[in-house]
Parts: C-alpha cells; structure tokens; sequence
C-alpha cells in the first residue's frame, strides 16, 4: 500500500482549512483586522457595504481624514483580495483528487499527473497573491499575507510529492493485477 493518495488527501484537507485561516492582514495606523477566504469571499459585500454605509454628517465632520482616505483604500484591497481568492481552487481539487483516490483504493498515473498540476498552481496562486497585493499596497496601508496563504505552499508541495509519488509508484486499483516485477539479474 502505497500512501499517495492519502498524501493527496491530507493536501487537500489543509487547503479546505485554509480557506477559514486568516488569508491577509491589512494595517493602518491603529486599525488592524484580518481577513480569511471566506470572509472575503462571502461575507465580502457585506463588509463592503458597511463601509459604503451613511456616516452622519456631524460625524463625517469631525473624522480625521486619515480614516477617510481608509474607507477607499480598504474597499480597493477588499475588491482585489476577494478576486484573488481563486488561488484556493487548485487545494479544493486535490481535495477531490485524494478523496476520489481513496475512494477508488488506487492512485494512478492520471491523478498524479492532474496533482503535480494542482500542486504547482497552488504554489503559483500564493507567488500571485504576494505580487499582486504589494501592488495595492501604499505608504500608508500596510497589507501582509498572513497563516491561510501561507498554507499554499504546504498543500502544493503536498500536492507535487504526492502527484509525483503516483508517478513513480503508481497503485493498481483493486480489480486489477500488480504491474509485472522487474526480471531479476540472475
């Protein structure tokens, strides 16, 4: 028994954690809040609304302008994050890999290969998101990538030991017989 696709699995289960880890942290003077996935993905317009939100004149009068110009630059940040939030969907197929691997009993040559694929891109999606949050961040606000994107690079290099496991050492699944052994030098 060969242990890719539970390798598989376990990559795919820290990208479904993932999801719910704080993905990035956002600074700005004493305001500092953390962001996950999920937040950005479905509690996203909500919080962007909020920000959109009526303050009272009075109140608009007397805030500083430091925490007006915040209020634009966290809905441009929000926007961004919640777009590059696609990067988890490569962890959510080797999810799928594994569970279907297990399920099968067997970890192929094809779904290693459709790993080594996953796993890479998911290590490409946390070289994006670092990339294209430094594009957004200023002097002023301070963005940082926090647990949940970090946890990309452990579940693609996961996902490419696993992947290139199954190529090595392919399972058969259960109906079928074991590949022939090597002739042994005599």
């Amino acid at each position: 028994m060969k242990p890719w696709k539970y390798v598989l699995l376990a990559a795919g289960l820290l990208g479904a954690i993932a999801i719910f880890m704080p993905m990035l942290t956002i600074r700005k003077g004493f305001f500092e809040q953390g962001f996950s996935t999920r937040d950005l993905v479905f509690n996203g317009e909500q919080t962007r609304q909020t920000l959109n939100g009526k303050i009272p004149q009075l109140a608009l009068q007397h805030l500083p302008k430091s925490l007006q110009s915040l209020r634009s630059d966290l809905q441009d940040v929000l926007l961004a994050a919640r777009a590059l939030s696609a990067v988890f969907v490569p962890a959510l197929l080797l999810l799928l890999l594994g569970g279907f691997a297990t399920y099968r009993g067997a970890c192929g040559r094809v779904i290693g290969t459709v790993a080594v694929l996953c796993g890479a891109a998911s290590m490409a999606g946390w070289f994006a998101l670092r990339w294209g949050l430094r594009e957004y961040g200023t002097d002023a606000i301070s963005i940082q990538l926090s647990s949940g994107a970090t946890m990309l690079l452990v579940v693609g290099a996961l996902g490419v030991v696993g992947g290139i496991g199954a190529l090595v050492q392919p399972e058969a699944t259960a109906g079928q017989p074991p590949p022939p052994a090597p002739p042994s030098p005599a």
